[in-house]
């Protein structure tokens, strides 16, 4: 096993490089990883994604002033409106 001086201390490399992926990991754009409701509406994915839908078993479209919008009608954990957006939305809420 390798191992690494830093600071007059022993560190295994494979711990260095632990260390080091998290680091770079959490410096990383947020725009990566999953978005809130808010953020889609704002990067204007939202409306595009819509189009991609299955099927609308669990929400109903409405067409606002920003836009097409999705009025969530009950809880979306294994939906499509879930899965093809990849945030969570809370069911009697609207999002657009």
């Amino acid at each position: 096993m390798r191992n690494a001086i830093i600071n007059n201390r022993i560190i295994s490399v494979s711990a260095l490089v632990s260390i080091l992926l998290c680091v770079i990991i959490s410096r990383l754009p947020t725009t990566l990883f999953a978005q809130t409701s808010e953020t889609w509406v704002h990067n204007g994915d939202f409306e595009e994604r819509l189009r991609y839908w299955r099927s609308l078993e669990n929400a109903t479209t409405t067409n606002g002033r920003t836009g097409q919008g999705v009025k969530v009608d009950y809880d979306s954990g294994n939906s499509d409106i879930f899965q093809e957006l990849s945030s969570t939305f809370l069911a009697g809420k609207t999002y657009q």
